[in-house]
């Protein structure tokens, strides 16, 4: 008996195919294709891309402007609200209390990164500062130098004792007598602002001076 011949496929006509693997389970490939269908038709919401925050802007530099200095006899210039005019302030006060919570913050003292030297543009705020001193000679000051919580605190520590002695030695290059002059590195100490910012670790590395009860 010839066996019959299966039907001919028509053209162009797709045939469910379903494999069978070793478990006997069958995997139906028009499942599959429908799914892609299904996909196709309803793509994925893409995610939306993150705004990057804008960087913090940067601070505003105080306004510099010449300003006559009875004392001095000759203009200074300073900012408004800079160290120089809260000195002066204080200095012009009869009733000034001398205390040790009364400090006065360098604003435009600039030291080098990690390092106790200034850079060029401290030097005009330290050359006021020596012509103020030198018109009170009896006023005694006291330098204190202070730094954020990055890095090791002894490290910290040395680092501000350094630049409180560097202040120092740039105002007895100016002129002003050593011994009016004390100085003391807080480190990490007395911080002005949080250290979980940048913009707080920058405030509290700074320079004050604060000044001292008449020697009696």
């Amino acid at each position: 008996m010839v066996p019959r011949r299966p039907p001919d496929r028509a053209p162009g006509r797709h045939h469910r195919l379903a494999l069978r693997d070793p478990g006997g389970r069958r995997h139906a490939h028009a499942s599959l294709c429908s799914a892609a269908r299904e996909q196709a038709r309803d793509p994925p919401t893409p995610q939306a891309t993150p705004t990057p925050q804008a960087a913090p802007a940067p601070k505003a530099q105080p306004e510099l402007r010449p300003v006559h200095v009875a004392e001095v006899n000759r203009e200074l210039r300073f900012a408004e609200n800079g160290v120089e005019a809260k000195l002066l302030a204080f200095l012009r006060d009869k009733g000034a209390k001398y205390d040790d919570k009364t400090w006065f913050e360098f604003d435009r003292l600039v030291f080098d990164t990690n390092a106790q030297t200034l850079a060029a543009g401290s030097h005009e705020q330290l050359e006021n500062l020596a012509a103020i001193l030198k018109a009170y000679p009896n006023v005694h000051i006291k330098i204190g130098g202070y730094t954020d919580n990055t890095g090791d605190p002894n490290a910290n520590l040395k680092l501000s004792q350094e630049r409180a002695d560097n202040v120092k030695k740039e105002l007895v290059a100016r002129g002003v007598p050593g011994d009016r002059i004390e100085t003391e590195g807080y480190g990490e100490q007395h911080p002005v602002a949080a250290n979980t910012t940048e913009e707080g670790r920058a405030q509290n590395r700074r320079i004050a001076l604060r000044v001292l009860p008449p020697k009696s």
